[in-house]
């Protein structure tokens, strides 16, 4: 059985630029799919959810920058540089 909501990572070509983006898509309502694309250098390396249904989603990109985002709106929460390499 799928889950209600489905949290995606990905990338997309903006004008020659590519991207990242992340989506949380409701299979029961998709008018309430969140997406957010934000301005980085790095790929996305490694995503996390949790540690709880109402936690938070957690991005590590290959440029070493850690990024948090609240779950429902995928309002970015911080951006921390942790690392000269990638986050996986």
């Amino acid at each position: 059985m799928l889950p209600r909501k489905i949290c995606f990572a990905g990338e997309y070509n903006n004008k020659s630029r590519m991207m990242p983006f992340i989506m949380m898509y409701d299979r029961e309502q998709p008018k309430k799919t969140v997406a957010r694309v934000y301005k980085s250098k790095g790929r996305i390396t490694c995503m996390m959810y949790g540690p709880y249904d109402n936690g938070h989603i957690l991005v590590g990109l290959s440029t070493g920058d850690f990024f948090a985002f609240e779950t429902m709106t995928l309002k970015k929460l911080c951006n921390i540089k942790l690392s000269d390499c990638p986050i996986t």
